[in-house]
Formats: structure tokens, sequence, C-alpha cells
């Protein structure tokens, strides 16, 4: 709360109020609400001056630059006028500006600021200014807004001289120098003069600086230089206030009237405000004496151009409280009120306060596609609470107003759709009473649209052009391209069929309401002709030519051009080519509607064979007679480890391999044992057979078929064994005797054959005359055996024997 205490006479405020609603009636239609001198920051330029001694001599005449701030209700008002400024008092002003300046713009707040030259004013005497105002730039009728101390000031020289309690008052003036004796001189008069008295202005009168100028006085006056108030004069009959008059007289006019009756000393009142300091909050103003006063009148003004301008007025309460109507302290500024009542009392001391607006925020997206609907919220700046009852204006890029909407409780509201119809700068603003306006802009785009299309075809290719906006088909874009009819997309954003039958540069358009238009350019030509060569061309010899291309129709009757030799490709793109000279040819391949291919194809002639290198044979050693046997009779492969090659679906590896390990035990003990044992060896391993094939019940069985089966493969095997080993020995022995070991193998083989028949059918016979099993038994297997190992069983050659056929024989 900004309080302070100043007096100001009731009568100069009438005398003011009169002079203000005279200058608001001259402004016509232009609701000046304010002006003052500033610095180049906006900030009031505030210069001093001395008057303490009654004179001013101020030989620097040093004044910065100032500018003009002047308000108004309405931009408009000001917009288009110019403005000057003036010394002036009454009816009597002098325009001390060089050039009028001209109104070209308003701020937000409805206020311009323009630059006025202050050069000439180092030569006025100080005073303080108006601002005058006209629609002509010649200032013809101009209306006024006269300044204060506060507000207008400008600095100067001139002497008073104060010829107290005499009829005469002298104003001379100083000369003025830059340096001396460089005086300062003009040919305007610089000096206005006026007389007051206690009921107001008397007159003004306009002096030379060439002479000192004498005003008569007669009665009390207050005299003023330039609107600044030089002296007093007191006659000595006069007075100024009851303390200049006797006891039992006071001071009416400026002379002493002797009192009609004695009356009590009156009391002075006293007056409180109570503010938040900002404008629509409730202002409660308190009058007291000792205790508080009811019924006393409270006046509230505004200090507006250096006058007081009476806003609302009331009454106190039982409590001596009045609450002013908060509409009507509805502007920004500089407030005091002033409280009075009939009778014996005097009115208050002046009680300063100060009100201003709070500040409204403004939300809203900075970019938004085209018919968005917009939100906009608005809230209270320094405590951020959503504002009701808001109004917000959108307005369109050409400055016309598109839309309107009223805030909701949360402070939001939102425009239509059509309201953003056109692409471009929006202005957005937000504006409550109370309340300083908010302002944002934002941009409002078109959608994008992304085209596909091709950078380049081939003639007679056709292609699609697909139009896609943020990855979505767009349906309906029209699509323009010379040459070709105008086409526009579909549902699923394509636009097809394009066939381009000639070569060139093509361009086309996309456009569709509401998205940025699209350009492009499709570069077509004719598919190429590509040869393709053997992998080895030879003069002199012929090889097929093909040709490919992406378009199948080209690669028919391609005229091919081989260093002039002509040739022509069929249906299938194919040529039979012979040269008979080698070079580097240049290759020609031609179609009409086809691009040409043209190249250099080097054909040589074909190189002579290299000679034939005989191959160097590695002798090895030579194999022993067991090796060779193994080979021919392939030994190695009879008998299998495990269950690799045999196995029973259901039993686990683990338990095959095990049967197969007391099988084997088995068959050995019942070869060695013979027939008449075989019942102490079944009374063993049955049980153990058993015990592993109990998990699957399959397994029984099983084992007894692998029982039987070991036994005899085992039998036979031993029988073959020893056959084999008989059958070494011979081939040993002939082979000792000079024989080869192919001969020796071969005869063995052959004998083998018939003797091995015979052996077999003499051994069944023996089996079921004679008492001797095992006997028996090995004669058979050693029978059968040989015939089987014989064919593969090659025995080495004595030592010291030639082995050069033996290596021969092997290496082939």
């Amino acid at each position: 709360m900004n309080k302070k205490s100043r007096n100001i006479c009731p009568e100069s405020i009438a005398v003011l109020s009169l002079l203000l609603s005279l200058l608001l009636f001259n402004i016509q239609s232009a609701a000046v609400t304010s002006g003052r001198l500033v610095y180049s920051n906006g900030t009031t330029a505030t210069l001093s001056y001395d008057t303490a001694t009654g004179t001013y001599v101020d030989t620097s005449l040093s004044n910065p630059n100032i500018y003009v701030e002047i308000c108004a209700d309405l931009g408009t008002d000001l917009i288009g006028n110019f403005t000057s400024l003036y010394y002036r008092s009454g009816d009597i002003y002098i325009d001390i500006g060089l050039v009028p300046a001209n109104i070209t713009s308003v701020n937000a707040s409805n206020c311009t600021i323009v630059d006025v030259d202050t050069s000439v004013y180092k030569s006025f005497y100080p005073g303080i200014v108006s601002i005058g105002i006209s629609h002509s730039p010649s200032m013809s009728s101009p209306i006024f807004i006269d300044l204060n101390e506060t507000t207008g000031l400008l600095s100067g020289s001139y002497k008073y001289t104060d010829a107290s309690n005499t009829t005469n008052t002298i104003i001379r003036l100083a000369k003025v120098y830059y340096t001396e004796p460089n005086e300062i001189l003009t040919d305007k008069p610089y000096l206005i003069v006026s007389l007051w008295n206690a009921s107001g202005f008397i007159n003004s009168t306009l002096i030379n600086r060439t002479a000192d100028a004498v005003f008569p006085l007669t009665s009390y006056t207050i005299v003023k230089v330039n609107n600044l108030t030089a002296g007093i004069y007191v006659p000595p009959s006069g007075c100024l206030t009851d303390a200049d008059c006797a006891a039992d007289a006071q001071c009416i006019g400026g002379v002493c009237v002797p009192k009609s009756h004695p009356e009590p000393e009156p009391t002075k009142l006293s007056v409180s405000v109570d503010t938040s300091g900002y404008v629509g909050d409730p202002v409660k103003f308190t009058v007291t004496n000792d205790r508080a006063e009811r019924g006393a009148s409270v006046k509230i003004y505004r200090v507006e151009g250096g006058f007081a301008v009476l806003v609302d007025s009331g009454t106190t309460d039982e409590d001596g409280v009045y609450v002013a109507d908060p509409t009507a302290l509805d502007k920004e500024g500089e407030y005091f009120a002033r409280a009075s009542k009939s009778g014996n009392y005097y009115h208050s001391d002046d009680t300063y306060f100060t009100l201003q607006k709070r500040s409204l925020s403004l939300s809203v997206q900075q970019e938004a596609y085209i018919r968005t609907a917009l939100v906009a919220s608005v809230y209270d700046t320094e405590s951020g609470r959503s504002i009701e009852g808001a109004t917000a204006k959108l307005y369109a890029p050409s400055g016309s107003v598109a839309d309107t909407c009223t805030t909701n409780a949360d402070g939001g509201c939102a425009f239509s759709t059509t309201a953003t119809r056109i692409p471009g700068r929006y202005v957005l603003t937000a504006s409550k009473q109370f309340y300083n306006d908010a302002a944002a802009s934002l941009t409002i785009l078109l959608y994008p649209l992304d085209v596909d299309y091709p950078s380049s075809v081939y003639a007679r290719q056709p292609f699609d052009i697909k139009a896609t906006s943020f990855g979505r088909p767009v349906q309906g874009v029209i699509i323009r391209m010379n040459n070709q009819p105008q086409k526009t997309t579909d549902s699923e954003g394509k636009a097809g069929d394009y066939v381009f039958k000639e070569p060139g540069e093509y361009s086309f358009t996309a456009t569709k309401d509401d998205y940025v238009p699209f350009s492009g350019k499709i570069s077509v030509s004719y598919p190429p002709l590509i040869p393709v060569y053997p992998n080895e061309t030879y003069s002199k010899e012929t090889f097929i030519l093909s040709v490919t291309s992406p378009d199948k129709d080209c690669i028919s009757n391609v005229s091919v051009d081989i260093g002039g030799l002509k040739f022509t490709t069929n249906a299938f793109g194919e040529t039979q080519v012979r040269v008979e000279v080698p070079n580097n040819y240049t290759v020609v391949l031609s179609k009409e509607g086809c691009e040409e291919y043209r190249g250099v194809r080097e054909i040589p002639e074909r190189p002579p064979e290299a000679p034939y290198e005989k191959p160097i044979i590695v002798e090895k050693p030579p194999k022993s007679g067991a090796e060779l046997l193994s080979e021919e009779i392939g030994l190695g492969t009879l008998v299998k480890s495990g269950c690799e090659g045999f196995y029973i679906e259901g039993i686990p590896l683990i338990l095959c391999d095990l049967m197969w390990v007391v099988v084997f035990l088995f068959a050995g003990s019942a070869a060695y044992l013979g027939k008449d044992n075989l019942r102490k060896v079944l009374y063993f391993f049955v049980p153990l057979i058993t015990a592993l094939a109990t998990i699957p019940l399959l397994g029984v069985f099983v084992g007894a078929i692998l029982l039987s089966t070991a036994y005899r493969a085992w039998a036979a095997e031993r029988s073959k064994m020893r056959a084999l080993k008989e059958e070494a020995e011979k081939i040993q022995k002939q082979v000792a005797e000079g024989k080869s070991v192919e001969e020796a193998l071969k005869e063995g083989l052959n004998k083998d054959k018939t003797q091995g028949a015979t052996g077999i059918n003499s051994a069944g016979k023996n089996d079921k005359e004679s008492q001797g099993t095992k006997s028996n038994t090995e004669s058979q297997g050693a029978t059968g055996t040989s015939n089987t190992q014989s064919q593969s069983s090659q025995s080495p050659p004595p030592a010291g024997q030639n082995s050069k056929n033996g290596n021969n024989k092997g290496n082939q």
C-alpha cells in the first residue's frame, strides 16, 4: 500500500477540474488520458530546479534528449495526429517545438512514445510544458495536456525580483551563454507570466527578454513564470492564512476579516486506506477523529496529467468505513482520498495510494494444422489461477476477428474449426475487466503432402503415383501431368497406370485443399540394350551373342554391328557371331524404341595349348599278405560294436550295450563248455539277462533271440578265422614257390568255391552221425569261412624277392 499526505487547496482543485473539463471538451472525440516527458527507456524525465532564493540561474542549460509519451483510451484516437511542446497559461501559449512529430503507432497499452528535438530548448527559460495535439501538421487548433513539475519540467534561466510589500513586481531576464561571449539569441518571446489569487487564475502575459517586465500588484497574488511559482505577493493589509490575521479575524480572499463570533477550534479528520494495490479488489477507507466518524464524506480522485479527477465518493457507515466501487477505480495509476464533514471539522489531509492491474497469461499451441479446433487457456500470471469469464479473440492473418470465445471455470475455451481455415500467422488476445490484456501468436499450417513416385522410368513401362500424409493415404489428390490426362488418387492414395511412350522430362503437380502443393519431375528414357558375351570369344570361332533389356520387346530383331559385320537377334535375343581377324571391335546394338548400345569388345586369337607333362608316380611300399586278405574279404566290417548296427525300439541305449556284453559273455562260455555244460551256463546268465530286459517286458523275448543268434554267429566266425589262417599259409607257400599273388589268390578262390560247397554238405551229414559236437561245428565254421575270406586277402612276397611287380600292381 502506497500512502502519501499532501495538501491541495480545494479551490485549486475546483479550478483544475474546470480546466480539465475544458481541455477534454476541446479534445473532441480523442479520449486522451495522460501525457508526460520520458527518457528513451520509458521512465519519467525528472529535471530539478532551484527556487530557494527566488532566483534561478542555470548557465549550463543541459537538458538530456527527451521523448513525449501520450496515452488514450483507444489507439485510433492518436494514430495520424501530430504533437509538439508548448508553454501555456490560460489562453496564451507558445509553440517551443522545432518540427511537430507525427504519431504513427501505439503500443498494447494504447500509448505512443515519440522523439522530440530538444536542441532549441537550451535557449529557453525554465518552466512546465504542455503537450499539444492536432490533426494538422501546422498544429492548428491544438488540444493540450498540461504537465506538472514531475512530468513536464524543462531547465533554463531567468531572474525574478520580488518587490515585497510594494505595489510592483519586476521580472528580469538574465542573458544566457553557451561560452562567453557567445550569447544565445532567439526571436521568440520566452516567458509567460500568470497571476493567481485565492479565488484562482487572474490573467497571463507574454514578456520579452529584451527588457524588464513590471507587474503592479494590489492584493494577495501568486506569481507564476512558465507555470513555475516564482513568488507570492502579500500586501500589508493582506493575508495568506488565518495566522496572518489577528486572533479575532480570519483570512478571507487575502484580506483579514473580523470574526462575527468566536467559534470552537475545528476538529481535523483523518482518512486511511486499506487496499491490496490491485485494480478490481475492494478498497476500504476509514475516517477517524480519535474515534470512527459516521456520516463523513469521502471523495476519491485519480491523478491524470497533473489534474485531480473525481472518480468516486460516498459516506462512511457507523464504523467510519466507506468501501469504494471497484468499477470506479478501474484504471492503473495514482489516487488520493480526502474526507470532510459538515460542522466544525477540518477536512483530512490527502492520502495517496497506487493501483495496478493484474496480468493475464495466455497459453495456446504455437503451431497447428488448418481447420484445427484451437483451445486457449487463460490464467492469472502471478497466482496461476484459471480465469473464468475472460474474452479470447482470434485474429486471422488479415487482421479481422476470426472467432471469439469466453473461458469456462477451468480458464479454457475452444474456437471453431472454421476459424483456422486459412493458413498463416494468427494473433490471440485475452481480456478481462481489471486485468491487463494478454496476447500470443501462433502459426496455422497446411497439412504436408508426401508423394511417392519414380524419378526415372523407361518408355512403355507403367507406374503409379501415391500420395500420403503422415504415413496415411490421401484420397482426392489431383495429379496434373503434361501430356497425360488429369487423375485423382483413390482410397489408397494411388493414381496409376501412367505410361510414357516417348523419352523426355515430364513435370507434374499434386494438389488438394488444405494440403501443401507438391511438384515433381519424372525422367523417361528408352529401355537400354545390354550385350551378354560368352566367357571366351576368339576370332575364327563362332560364338553366341545375347541381348538383354528391361523391356522384353527390345531383345528380338536387334541390329548388331560388330566392326561393320551385321547380325540380327532372333526372338530370344540371340545371334551367332564370327569374326576372322583378332581385333578390338566396336559393337553397336540398335532397335527403334530402345536405347542404342555402343561399346568395344576385344576378340583375340585363341592362345596355343600348353605342352603335356608326364605325371610323376610315387612308389608305395608293398602290402603284407594279411593286409591283402583283409582288403579282399572285408574283414574289418564283419563285427559292429555295441548298438551301432542293432537297436531295439524302446530299450535305452545303455541297457542295449549291457545286453550285448552279457550276450557275448554267454556265447563265449557256451562255446568253450560245450553242449553238456550249456545248462549250467544258462542257469547263470538267464537271470542276468532277464533282470536287464525287465524294464521293458519286451526285452525277455528279444534277449532269447539275441542269445541264439550270438552263439551261431560266434561259432561260424571262429571256423572262418581258422580257414582264413590255413588259406593264408597256402598263399604264402605258393608265392614262395614263384607264383604271383594274383595267381595264388585266383587259384585259391576257385578251389574254395568247390570245396566250400562240398564241405558244407559233409559237415551237415557228419553232425547227425557224430557224437562230438564241438569238432563238427569247428569244421563247418572253418570250411564256410574260407570261401568268403579268401576273396579279399593277399599275402606279401617272401623276404628278399623283387617287389617291383607288387608295387606296380599296387599303384595301378
